[in-house]
């Protein structure tokens, strides 16, 4: 059957418009998000070479290092900057978090690792509800660990490790329930593990080497957890059942500096790596038969 001229024309534009989207349409970056993003470029004191393609006036979603938008909203949805430690004259030079990142209200994922951030990490952050994943691993990071984290109820991935973080562990990540991997390992915080964690039952991954936590891990309500770094972890060296209960999912446990008794052991089914560097008691492999 023939087409029709105005069918023709309405099928031609269709597949002009279909074909050019991507040039016309979508990657234009929202002025207020390019410009929250050059002022956070800003105070990350970068020098010459480094973030080169941010450029003011230019489009943020299509052609700048790092940053992604979504296709169709046209909002800024990720932002990685991962490992600049390489960069000694140049780049990433003891810089902060500025708050002008959480005028990126849409971002799902935040990756600022090793680049040598300082400072605190800013309370706005809890503004950015949309957040799956935060990364402030291996920096020079500072302050408490900020409550207002808190109010992420999507994160899924949570890791401000190799900082020198301080105060506890706020009570109220437990209200982080899509949470699947927390690692907190050395930085400088205290007081004890909440208990409140044990709200998390989708965590798999748990990581709290290095801090001075007080003498308790009670984590049996963690019933998704596989893995359980706590080596370096300031617990007493004689450690009793009571103080140390741990979920029957644990497939691989690490423990440093204490003495542990074998029933222990007896619940914890599915351990399949367990390392601690004084076995006074029994062999690791007297540990997994007694399970």
């Amino acid at each position: 059957m023939a087409i029709s001229p105005i069918h023709y024309a309405f099928i031609s534009a269709f597949f002009i418009i279909l074909f050019t989207k991507p040039c016309i349409g979508p990657f234009i970056c929202p002025y207020q998000e390019s410009q929250a993003l050059l002022s956070f470029k800003e105070a990350l004191n970068v020098s010459d070479g480094t973030l080169s393609s941010w450029v003011n006036g230019s489009d943020c979603c299509f052609r700048w290092e790092g940053i992604s938008c979504n296709y169709f909203t046209r909002h800024v949805e990720l932002v990685n900057l991962t490992d600049y430690t390489n960069h000694t004259e140049q780049g990433l030079q003891k810089g902060v978090i500025s708050s002008s990142l959480c005028n990126l209200p849409f971002v799902k994922l935040l990756i600022l690792k090793s680049i040598g951030l300082t400072g605190n990490i800013p309370s706005c952050l809890g503004n950015l509800s949309y957040l799956q994943l935060l990364v402030l691993k291996n920096n020079s990071l500072t302050g408490i660990f900020p409550p207002a984290i808190c109010l992420l109820t999507n994160l899924s991935y949570l890791d401000v490790s190799i900082n020198q973080l301080g105060g506890i562990l706020p009570p109220c990540l437990g209200n982080l329930t899509f949470l699947r991997r927390l690692s907190v390992h050395y930085n400088k915080l205290t007081g004890q593990i909440p208990i409140s964690l044990n709200k998390l039952s989708l965590l798999k991954f748990l990581s709290i080497s290095g801090n001075k936590f007080n003498d308790s891990l009670q984590l049996t309500g963690l019933s998704s957890l596989n893995l359980l770094f706590a080596r370096d972890f300031s617990l007493a060296e004689n450690i009793s059942s009571s103080q140390l209960a741990l979920p029957s999912s644990i497939k691989v446990l690490w423990l440093s500096h204490i003495i542990i008794s074998d029933t222990l052991f007896q619940n914890l089914a599915e351990l399949k790596f367990f390392v601690n560097r004084w076995l006074k008691l029994n062999t690791l492999k007297e540990y997994i038969n007694a399970a």
